[in-house]
């Protein structure tokens, strides 16, 4: 009997979640109480971060934590609504071992409370196509992009990918992009508000907003030239992988079900937008690989649901896994 590495029931997934959770932490690969840059952040994340790392079980514990959770809910989002035939729970294992090679669990609660309220708000999104009220889905879409983005910066270019899930289920209108320009905009004005109260300028939050803006976007972003031969060789896999799911998405576009394609193209123009947002904004990398891992993990557990081809799926599984352990 052939045995596919890259399917297993939830309970399997649960059990194989754990258990390379626990290598990971035994190998030094998570560190959940190691400090981040926080570049990008702004001094409301910076305070929070600031109270949290004082109670050293608090931090570490919030950052195991969200990791599982944010995994999980991952595949709810595959699971729910990218049409699976087959429940596929890969997507949560995938983005375990991608957290891990980009240290992302290094960054504690910091990174993966930015992940969370990212997921939150593509579940909102996806949300649209189950409720009549599409307004009321698109203000709180928006609000969770607009409450991430009050912490940390370049977390903004997510709304770019809603409104191109927006144009891709023809759900765009004036109204609707009225409420989402609101929700993007009302935890900054609260921000302000709050800061007002407290006896600084109204606008001094814009100001601090414009400095980070300036100082992340005006500066050179990722070195290429800085990185190992291993993790060349781990890039180079993820992305041949992703576009071999692309391409095998295209060749089946016409048998596929129509929301699996678009939800799938959503998720690629996410990709996008966050690998550019990447190239350009300085010293993020803590934040927007973790970040970069979310559609990564929706696309890669697709193609392993498409492959024809047991071997090279195992062998791909198998690779990711031994690159994860070394890296």
């Amino acid at each position: 009997m052939k045995s596919d590495l890259t399917k297993h029931t939830l309970l399997q997934t649960v059990v194989l979640f754990f258990a390379l959770a626990s290598v990971f932490l035994f190998s030094g690969t998570i560190m959940p109480r190691q400090t981040v840059t926080l570049t990008g952040y702004t001094p409301l994340m910076v305070s929070i971060v600031t109270f949290v790392d004082t109670i050293p079980w608090l931090a570490m514990g919030l950052s195991l934590l969200l990791i599982t959770i944010n995994a999980f809910f991952l595949t709810r989002i595959t699971v729910r609504f990218l049409s699976f035939s087959d429940k596929n729970y890969t997507a949560s294992l995938i983005y375990l071992i991608l957290c891990a090679v980009t240290s992302s669990l290094t960054g504690g609660f910091v990174v993966q409370s930015i992940v969370f309220l990212t997921l939150v708000s593509i579940e909102t999104i996806f949300m649209f196509n189950k409720r009549d009220d599409i307004v009321r889905q698109m203000f709180l879409s928006s609000a969770y992009i607009g409450i991430a983005s009050i912490l940390f910066i370049p977390s903004a270019v997510v709304f770019a990918a809603m409104i191109t899930h927006l144009i891709i289920y023809r759900t765009i209108n004036l109204k609707g992009l009225l409420a989402a320009l609101t929700g993007l905009a009302l935890p900054l004005f609260l921000y302000c508000y709050v800061t007002w109260v407290a006896g600084g300028a109204f606008t001094a939050p814009l100001e601090c907003i414009r400095t980070i803006f300036d100082e992340i976007f005006l500066r050179r972003s990722l070195n290429i030239f800085e990185m190992t031969v291993l993790q060349y060789i781990f890039i180079a896999l993820v992305v041949g992988i992703s576009i071999y799911g692309f391409i095998r998405m295209a060749m089946s576009v016409n048998h596929a079900n129509t929301l699996t394609v678009r939800s799938y193209v959503y998720f690629v123009c996410l990709l996008a937008v966050l690998a550019l947002t990447l190239a350009l904004a300085y010293n993020t990398l803590d934040t927007l690989l973790p970040m970069i891992a979310v559609p990564l993990s929706v696309i890669i557990s697709m193609l392993f649901r498409q492959a024809p081809n047991l071997y090279v799926k195992n062998a791909i599984a198998l690779a990711f896994l031994v690159l994860a352990l070394m890296l």
